[in-house]
């Protein structure tokens, strides 16, 4: 494992050029931790036209264009089993029938949310670590992120394994948590996400939650999730971030 104040020096994290960890003292938080779909990358897109090919592949009616915002932010294998019955091994079908045409065709088919770029880069001039924690896959997440030139913004990419550990956001944090050598004892931690799903997994480690709404949430589920905050730009979210 790496401990946060040798991230830098790790061959095996991403790390990007900014103040060391002490800087970030004088904000309210000291780790951050974005969720990725929804939050950071508008890539509804190129999931919405692989859950359809996936769906295809194992016999699932189509939902219409409404239905299929659910599936946006839950590992599609639990998805595929909790809401549609599928056994593990049907499910696992249904995973790999997705990620055949999202890999290959639609994981570029995404745009960042305004505003998005500048805020990570003002993250690093002040010293606040930034981390990922996705259920999308770590591989996956970097590819996306090295392709619209934002990896280097965050010391790691936190995300699911393709074998499907580690998919379920609660999961995902306490990875980042062992990976990073924080905890909510020691770090000032707080997570930002677009579901219910990122709300739930930061309850469950104790950690505030910052919900945004231009994601693909419900209206009103990331207030009945319990999220600590809800935005509605990103300017909100700035100012909760930086103190301000």
């Amino acid at each position: 494992m790496t401990s946060i104040a040798t991230l830098q020096h790790s061959h095996t994290l991403t790390t990007c050029d900014h103040e060391p960890v002490t800087e970030a003292s004088k904000y309210p938080y000291d780790v951050i931790l974005f969720d990725l779909d929804g939050t950071i990358s508008d890539s509804a897109p190129g999931i919405t036209a692989s859950l359809r090919h996936c769906f295809d592949a194992v016999g699932i009616e189509q939902p219409s264009d409404a239905e299929m915002g659910k599936y946006l932010g839950p590992p599609l294998s639990v998805a595929l089993q909790e809401w549609h019955g599928l056994d593990e091994a049907m499910a696992e079908r249904g995973v790999m029938a997705y990620r055949e045409v999202y890999h290959d065709n639609n994981e570029y088919n995404a745009q960042i949310f305004e505003g998005m770029p500048a805020l990570l880069q003002e993250l690093n001039d002040r010293g606040i670590p930034i981390a990922t924690a996705t259920s999308k896959p770590i591989e996956s997440a970097t590819r996306v992120l090295d392709h619209f030139d934002l990896t280097h913004h965050f010391v790691m990419i936190g995300g699911a394994q393709l074998d499907g550990t580690n998919s379920k956001k609660p999961d995902v944090i306490r990875y980042v948590f062992d990976e990073m050598q924080i905890h909510p004892d020691s770090h000032r931690i707080i997570m930002i996400g677009d579901r219910h799903h990122d709300v739930h997994g930061a309850q469950h480690h104790g950690i505030p939650v910052i919900g945004v709404e231009w994601g693909y949430a419900d209206p009103g589920e990331l207030e009945a999730a319990g999220a600590d905050f809800v935005v509605g730009s990103v300017a909100e979210l700035r100012a909760i971030l930086l103190g301000e």
